[in-house]
């Protein structure tokens, strides 16, 4: 029989929850020193992972300027890469840490803060239960992808290139040879299907390079290589403008797409378009086509580099040269390329080499030909 005074001492719960609140505030500074060390190693993965982004990116702008260019290419992924730190500490970046694939101008990049390079992310509270660091590490690939538009134009407009003849290989036309489609002269737009055969004519990626002199059409001549319209951007009026739109980028806001319509000015503009590109010329007078690199550099340069006097430029389909020729005219647009401006010669005569751009909006999908202008974009 329980006497009263044991009943009294079994029904005293005095202090019977602190043994409970002692496990809950293990638990809650367990759960809370997991936290500290969690949010450490999420701060230390998107840093890795910002620095690999800016590494790709890096490496595969290069091949706006300079397609081919794999060491630099690599060289600028390593640099922009080990710019970045994580959790306050320098990464290195291995020429194993890159790939570098032409083909498809994409550089991939690896980051890495591991127990094998000798750099793992140290813990706060997890040394209690002898983890001691982490290993941690993002990779990022960028690609030079095919562009759907430009902006910056230059303020003229030229047919795009036609076959001779309408079955490949393509027999493309010289100077002085005139679009003739009772000739079987044939042109065929970029579009979707870019890679299937036939492929288009219209100037494109393999054309890179090649030199072209661009002259003001004669009224009533058949479109030629090189023959180019002056065109009206909006808000420009007058010779004044007409100058400053080839200087300088006239309305960066501005975008053309494929499609899309652009007018043409009626006026020959002969002595605009000479001292735009003279002024275009001389805000980068050092800049030179250097032939062994194929890209833009200095005079004796030896790196391939970007320039002001690089700018897009507009085509547009040879078999709407009819309905256009006369008069302000809209002018569909089909095409466009980049092109540096090499010299000027004459009354107006340019000569531009075709050159990458970079453009504004990507294409949906990736082709190995297509249109010059590029945009960068991580695609992994």
């Amino acid at each position: 029989m329980k006497s009263p005074r044991n009943a009294a001492f079994l029904r005293d719960e005095r202090g019977s929850t602190l043994p409970v609140v002692a496990i809950m505030l293990v638990v809650l500074v367990g759960m809370a020193a997991l936290a500290i060390d969690l949010g450490i190693l999420y701060s230390a993965r998107s840093e890795a992972q910002r620095a690999a982004d800016a590494g790709a990116h890096a490496g595969a702008g290069v091949f706006l300027h300079a397609p081919g260019d794999e060491g630099m290419a690599r060289e600028q992924a390593r640099s922009y890469a080990q710019a970045n730190p994580v959790r306050w500490e320098g990464l290195e970046v291995l020429d194993e840490d890159i790939d570098v694939i032409l083909d498809s101008m994409k550089v991939r990049v690896r980051v890495h803060r591991s127990h094998e390079r000798g750099n793992p992310v140290a813990t706060f509270f997890g040394r209690v239960l002898g983890i001691t660091a982490v290993d941690v590490g993002a990779v990022a690939a960028a690609q030079a992808w095919p562009s759907d538009g430009v902006n910056c134009v230059l303020p003229l407009i030229m047919p795009d290139r036609w076959s001779m003849r309408p079955y490949t290989p393509y027999e493309w036309p010289e100077a002085g040879d005139t679009f003739d489609p009772e000739e079987d002269h044939f042109y065929k737009p970029w579009g979707p299907d870019a890679d299937q055969n036939p492929p288009p004519t219209g100037y494109g990626t393999p054309d890179r390079g090649w030199r072209i002199q661009i002259t003001m059409y004669s009224p009533s001549d058949s479109p030629q290589p090189g023959f180019y319209y002056p065109i009206r951007l909006p808000g420009a009026q007058g010779g004044a403008d007409f100058r400053s739109a080839i200087r300088d980028c006239w309305d960066p806001d501005a975008v053309y797409e494929q499609e899309m319509e652009v007018i043409k000015e009626p006026g020959n503009m002969i002595g605009p378009t000479r001292q735009g590109f003279q002024d275009l010329i001389d805000q980068d007078p050092d800049a030179v086509w250097n032939e062994e690199l194929n890209c833009v550099t200095d005079r004796n340069g030896s790196e391939c580099r970007s320039s002001p006097r690089i700018r897009p430029m507009l085509m547009f389909n040879p078999e709407d040269w009819p309905d256009i020729d006369q008069g302000a005219k809209p002018v569909t647009v089909q095409n466009f390329v980049g092109v540096f401006v090499e010299s000027l010669e004459g009354q107006g005569d340019v000569w531009v080499r075709f050159v990458s751009y970079t453009g504004v909006n990507p294409s949906p999908e990736w082709t190995e030909l297509s249109p010059l202008p590029r945009i960068l974009r991580i695609v992994e």
